[in-house]
């Protein structure tokens, strides 16, 4: 496999732990940058494949000290980029402009480990335009009509590009294909979460997403709708929770139970035609969620093939404006379509695209 060189932009823990299954990197510096190098270590296989992938930069935006400055330190895991540069041994961008230069870099990754990605937009322009393979961070955007503007570069400069929660890779999903549950009827998905929380509420959304896709092919919602609030009883839980139906054009039916005080980690309860299964993501299992997307990654540098339907990317955005949509309307049900049509984001177009489920090519 050919070699690819990738640059970085936003220089946070999501960068670092991608950049070490993409490319070489000094340990030590890894460690004191708080790359989060333990969570590749958890399981008992140490190593990260050979991608045949070098990271070859980094920058981060010139807002970033504005965005996160001490008061927000704690939602930002920002790093600067000198930390970053010695760490994967690669230079420092001055600008957008500057690393975008197929010259200099084959791809790029942005990084996001905030709630923010309102600037998502902006930042691909450069890349999508000298067509530039992008991964983006999740949330992939911060509204579906900004959603609408990454997918429309990509399509008119052909170039690929990439996002996804590593909720929706998990081990733990991909597991229930094997457990014989049957087809699913019935899926829950549960974080201490917010909704508008965008960088988080699409973790609790994928591992949704997730469970559905690994049992019954590619997912498609049909509606959103906010079901009610849940105030917590108990000594140990005090706060409300947010319940949310999500309906699926195939009948399943799944339920995002977002609230802000259950902190343990992503739980998933599955009911399929043959039985049940509850199961917990926790950071010593992010590991092959992790691995898997850098391998898709790496794989549509090398055959340009996206491996998921933008119609999939944009979902990722929708569904989260479908639920405030309909909590500010009292439950409502909102369609993706309505979402859709209200940015204009044409739905099912057609585009060659890996099926990651069966690992087949579709159109």
């Amino acid at each position: 496999m050919e070699r690819k060189r990738i640059g970085f932009v936003r220089t946070d823990y999501h960068s670092l732990i991608f950049a070490y299954c993409l490319g070489p990197s000094d340990r030590y510096e890894f460690r004191r940058a708080g790359g989060q190098l333990y969570i590749l270590e958890y399981e008992s296989q140490p190593t990260i494949p050979v991608l045949s992938t070098v990271v070859a930069g980094c920058f981060n935006p010139p807002n970033e000290r504005k965005r996160y400055g001490e008061g927000e330190a704690k939602l930002g895991d920002r790093l600067t980029p000198e930390q970053f540069s010695r760490a994967f041994s690669c230079p420092v961008y001055s600008s957008l402009e500057e690393m975008a230069d197929p010259a200099k870099i084959d791809a790029a990754f942005i990084g996001n480990c905030s709630w923010y990605a309102d600037d998502h937009h902006l930042l691909v322009e450069p890349f999508l335009k000298a067509h530039i393979p992008m991964f983006i961070d999740k949330p992939f955007a911060d509204t579906a009509a900004h959603a609408k503007e990454i997918i429309d570069l990509a399509r008119k400069y052909n170039t690929p590009i990439f996002s996804t929660s590593i909720l929706l890779y998990v081990g733990a999903n991909r597991a229930l294909a094997k457990k014989n549950l049957g087809n699913p009827r019935f899926v829950v998905s549960t974080f201490s979460s917010k909704m508008e929380q965008r960088n988080a509420s699409v973790h609790t959304i994928s591992n949704l997403l997730g469970a559905v896709w690994s049992t019954s092919g590619p997912y498609e919602v049909e509606s959103v709708q906010y079901i009610g609030n849940e105030q917590a009883r108990g000594e140990h839980e005090k706060g409300n929770g947010e319940v949310y139906r999500v309906l699926f054009k195939s009948g399943v039916v799944g339920i995002l139970n977002c609230n802000d005080y259950n902190h343990y980690s992503f739980r998933l309860d599955f009911f399929g035609s043959n039985g049940t299964d509850t199961s917990y993501v926790t950071e010593p299992t992010l590991r092959s969620g992790i691995v898997d997307i850098s391998n898709e990654f790496a794989k549509m540098l090398q055959d340009g093939i996206p491996p998921l339907h933008y119609d999939r990317l944009f979902e990722f955005v929708a569904i989260i404006d479908a639920a405030l949509k309909s909590r500010e309307e009292g439950g409502r049900e909102i369609t993706i379509k309505e979402i859709a049509d209200g940015v204009g984001y044409e739905l099912g177009l057609p585009m060659k695209c890996k099926n990651v489920a069966s690992a087949s090519v579709l159109w």
